[in-house]
């Protein structure tokens, strides 16, 4: 999404937060909306996994399972499609 952003002549697309980022898509491309559902469920992934304290009481390992990463897999690929696309058209 901030490639995206930055095609779209964005000087500064900030933060983590991937539907952020894509809400930020929608003023320059309307069709981006349809990413925003996959965009949120990127986003729980977000601190937990890239921190070790990021779940209390627990590790990562122990809150995801291969059904949650099989499914953020087929998200990011969805919006990672998309933005790809617009760089190629």
């Amino acid at each position: 999404m901030k490639g995206f952003l930055y095609l779209r002549g964005v000087e500064e697309a900030r933060g983590h937060s991937v539907r952020v980022l894509c809400d930020e898509a929608v003023r320059f491309d309307p069709t981006m909306e349809e990413l925003q559902g996959d965009a949120a469920g990127l986003d729980v992934f977000n601190i937990p996994t890239r921190y070790p304290n990021g779940l209390r009481g627990g590790l990562p390992a122990d809150a995801y399972d291969e059904l949650d990463s099989e499914r953020a897999l087929a998200r990011a690929g969805r919006i990672i499609d998309r933005v790809a696309a617009a760089f190629a058209g």
